[in-house]
């Protein structure tokens, strides 16, 4: 097929784009993310959009999702978001409705084909409307099997890829739920709660199973009024578990939120008792930060826990610590220095952060992290 014609058309209309207030625009998404961390920092690039071509609110479509569980808990309230569809085909897409359709796909070719086949035939290329521009490059992860056929703006792709804070957007109801939960679990106005987040999906950015549970005799210790918060969203029976390694007069001040949604779990962490949330480098970190960046901001609260992640070294595979942690300011981004220290990231000058030679999440002793806990490196 000829797509000169189509790719003309399409270029055109965004050309006139420009100069046009308020541009209706489409995000359609038909590449499932499986990792929460990740969803939850590209979402948050649709905020962005709106500022770059300065407009309110955009809508999206989902195709191809199997599991929809993250969608669901990271897109309601957000005010950026007008609507989110999950469809089942590239027929359900209105496009006519839309300026603009921002695409993000491991195969562009299928959308060319739809647009060919649906829209070219019934529309002369004076009447095309809709401009196409693809976001795929800058969204998702490079493969050699990812075929990009339209075109990108570089400006845009730029903007997009520098680093942003991040947020999620919670509302009035959802925070006073998960202080309701709190107080069925019998949670006292003056005890403190610390937020302990034990699990990641790669492995290797978790601490040493002995260090975990020295940790956590360490926080229950030092303050006999702390409680500790767990979740375990697949109630796969995580407290039989913490209370072989725990005596029952600790093991009693851990708290578990067993089977709930992971929207209801992303509540639980703005409660205002909890005065710490640690853990590895991991979606629901970048969600508690994301969480605080939007209430801080907002001005929904004038305070916020601790909020410590440490990191490490995962393996062959370069991982840069400050393209995920570098734009969270509520963060204390921790990392084991060759000498056996830790270091914090954003202490860093900005241009030593992008290489950080660092050493594996072994490396971490309880009192390391109590420390760093306290404000102490």
């Amino acid at each position: 097929m000829d797509y000169n014609t189509l790719y003309a058309a399409i270029d055109k209309a965004y050309t006139q784009l420009q100069n046009k207030a308020q541009p209706k625009i489409l995000v359609l998404f038909t590449e499932q993310i499986t990792l929460l961390g990740d969803c939850c920092l590209i979402f948050d690039k649709f905020r962005h959009v709106c500022n770059y071509y300065n407009i309110k609110h955009l809508d999206i479509n989902f195709l191809g999702w199997q599991n929809t569980r993250f969608i669901e808990s990271l897109l309601p309230g957000n005010p950026y978001i007008k609507t989110f569809s999950i469809l089942s085909s590239l027929e359900e897409v209105k496009l006519k409705h839309f300026d603009l359709v921002l695409l993000i796909s491991s195969d562009e070719s299928k959308f060319l084909d739809s647009l060919y086949n649906q829209y070219f035939f019934v529309n002369t290329s004076n009447d095309w409307k809709t401009a196409v521009i693809s976001l795929s490059e800058t969204v998702l992860k490079p493969n050699v099997n990812n075929k990009f056929v339209f075109s990108t703006d570089i400006k845009l792709k730029q903007y997009l890829s520098a680093l942003h804070i991040s947020k999620i957007f919670l509302d009035d109801r959802e925070i006073e739920s998960a202080e309701n939960w709190f107080n069925n679990e019998s949670v006292k106005d003056n005890e403190k709660l610390v937020v302990y987040v034990d699990s990641s999906a790669v492995k290797n950015k978790l601490l040493k199973q002995e260090v975990q549970f020295d940790l956590l005799k360490k926080l229950l210790l030092e303050d006999p009024l702390r409680k500790i918060l767990i979740f375990d969203e697949l109630n796969i029976g995580k407290q039989s578990y913490y209370n072989i390694w725990l005596n029952s007069s600790l093991s009693s001040r851990l708290i578990f939120a067993n089977g709930n949604s992971l929207r209801h779990d992303l509540s639980l962490l703005s409660s205002r008792r909890v005065e710490l949330i640690i853990g590895p480098c991991s979606g629901l970190m970048h969600c508690a930060s994301s969480i605080f960046n939007a209430l801080i901001e907002n001005n929904k609260y004038i305070s916020y826990p601790k909020i410590i992640v440490y990191t490490g070294n995962y393996g062959s595979e370069r991982y840069n610590i400050n393209l995920w942690w570098g734009a969270s300011p509520l963060v204390k981004c921790l990392y084991i220095q060759k000498n056996n220290t830790i270091g914090v990231l954003l202490e860093l000058p900005s241009g030593e952060r992008d290489d950080i030679p660092r050493l594996s999440t072994d490396h971490y002793t309880a009192e390391m992290l109590i420390n760093a806990c306290k404000g102490r490196s």
